[in-house]
């Protein structure tokens, strides 16, 4: 799901109005006088009389209403109507604020957050907020909420967390609805609930939440929490790409290049929207973007950009795109091959828990440990044994392939055959195959190094598809799956021979590692 929108509601929420809060709690008794100013300036709203609206207003806030305090804080803060005057808007909403008026608290513990006019203190802040929350000003409850929940300023405790923004939410606030979905999708201090997170998500959305519409996009195409239904969850994403949402965006760009969602297929346009979406800064249009400039999909081929889009989507802590980036480096595609480059971020994929990364990083931890340890034994002597090949790197002389690594890339999409199994259960990912070449230039002991991996939601997938149990779903994706990784191994063992590796003068055996993905198109 998407991020949270981050800590508490800032001072951009002030313009939105104060009716977005609960009515104000007020402690102390209004003279008549006030009263009477503040009815006057309520009718010059009616009238949109501005002029009068502000001599009407300031009249009843300087006669003690705490309504006319508040709103001469807002007037001053937005500079409608009035000069804008920090000093003025800290002055109106802190006299506000001591009649114990619930928004003025509110804002005035925002100020204090930000520094606006005043030094800042958060224990000013939360100090104001727990007044007004406590009255039942919804915004204040979700900005306790979010204190508890990162534990800023206090120390964190989701159920204090999950207590204020259940109170913020039941008031109808969007932001407090979002995060509360949150806590029922992960399960977080009650138990995991899709439905009533999917409610939530929706009530938010409903009021133009743009995270909580595109998490609603997500909840239809998944079926999590209600029926799945392609078409809603366009309309969904429709509706936070429309305010800008680089993720929807990104998604119509996958319901456009797949003909789903009652939208037409269209390729063009859908890479079109994951440029869109690349540029607005989604990790995973990036991601998208980067394999259709690798594989020419829509747009020319283009390794450059390629690594210029896996690179864009690793540096935002995309797992797979830093795995891509190491294997570019790596074997040295769209850049200078840089080893050390690669092994940096196959190591941040693998500490973000990516398999791939971390089965490639220990496949070369144990390759050093061999090769440090002949290194040891015979100091870079020739390696005589023909079935203890050395790294192709390590030699004076290595092994070429007719062609080059261009001809190697060329023979495996000329050769490689997609198994059905695997397309119709939309498998695709990358195995690492490692073979031999001998004294002759022969392949030789073809063997898989790391296994293609699928995403977990494909069991579940077919388990509600082929209306099977999980054991039996994954038998069938594993079978797919090794039908994929026969037909690698077919592959590789047709390959050409090479001319041989030499070292101090001798033919030697060497080995060579070779990655091929398997993508539908």
């Amino acid at each position: 799901m998407k991020k949270q929108l981050s800590r508490i509601c800032m001072m951009s929420a002030l313009i939105l109005g104060m009716s977005i809060c609960a009515m104000p709690a007020v402690a102390q008794k209004v003279s008549k006088k006030a009263e009477k100013y503040y009815k006057k300036a309520e009718e010059a709203k009616a009238q949109k009389d501005t002029e009068a609206i502000v001599k009407w207003t300031l009249k009843a806030a300087n006669s003690g209403h705490p309504e006319a305090l508040a709103d001469m804080g807002k007037y001053h803060y937005d500079g409608q109507w009035v000069k804008q005057d920090s000093a003025k808007v800290v002055e109106y909403w802190t006299k506000a604020a001591e009649m114990g008026h619930a928004v003025a608290q509110c804002y005035l513990g925002t100020l204090y957050e930000e520094g606006y006019g005043v030094d800042r203190d958060r224990d000013k802040a939360i100090a104001l907020w727990t007044k007004a929350a406590e009255q039942g000003d919804a915004m204040a409850q979700y900005n306790m909420g979010m204190i508890y929940k990162f534990g800023e300023g206090v120390e964190r405790d989701s159920v204090k967390s999950f207590t204020w923004f259940t109170k913020s939410a039941e008031q109808g606030f969007a932001d407090s609805q979002y995060n509360l979905a949150y806590y029922y999708f992960n399960g977080i201090v009650v138990q995991k609930d899709p439905v009533k997170a999917a409610e939530l998500f929706e009530q938010a959305a409903q009021q133009g939440h743009v995270n909580a519409q595109s998490n609603m996009g997500r909840l239809y195409s998944m079926g999590y929490g209600v029926e799945k239904d392609m078409d809603k969850a366009v309309a969904w994403w429709i509706k936070a790409a429309e305010q800008g949402d680089a993720d929807a965006i990104y998604e119509l760009g996958v319901c456009f290049n797949k003909g789903e969602g009652g939208l037409e297929l269209n390729m063009k346009k859908g890479v079109k929207m994951w440029s869109i979406a690349a540029e607005q800064g989604s990790d995973l249009a990036q991601y998208a973007l980067a394999w259709c400039y690798n594989d020419g999909v829509i747009v020319d081929k283009d390794p450059v950009m390629a690594v210029k889009w896996f690179r864009r989507a690793a540096e935002q802590g995309h797992d797979a795109a830093q795995y891509e980036l190491g294997m570019c480096y790596y074997i040295g595609k769209g850049v200078r091959i840089n080893k050390e480059e690669a092994v940096k971020w196959w190591k941040s994929a693998a500490e973000l828990g990516n398999k791939e990364a971390q089965e490639i990083l220990a496949e070369l931890n144990n390759t050093e440990a061999e090769l440090n340890n002949t290194e040891a034994k015979n100091r870079l002597e020739v390696v005589e044994q023909e079935d203890i090949p050395m790294n192709n790197e390590m030699v004076e002389i290595p092994a070429t392939y007719p062609g080059g690594e261009t001809a190697i890339i060329s023979h495996i999409a000329k050769n490689l055959i997609y198994p059905e199994s695997a397309i119709n259960y939309g498998i695709e990912g990358v195995v690492i195959f490692r073979f031999k070449v001998d004294t002759e230039g022969n392949v030789d002991m073809v063997y898989l190094v790391e296994k293609l991996k699928y995403s977990a939601n494909l069991i579940e997938r077919i388990m509600i598809d082929e209306n099977v149990d999980e054991a039996e779903a994954k038998r069938r994706v594993d079978e797919a799956v090794e039908d994929c990784h026969t037909e690698a191994a077919r592959v590789v063992g047709k390959l050409q021979r090479f001319t041989p590796a030499k070292h101090k003068g001798q033919p030697v055996a060497v080995y060579f590692t070779l990655p091929i993905r398997f993508q539908l198109q």
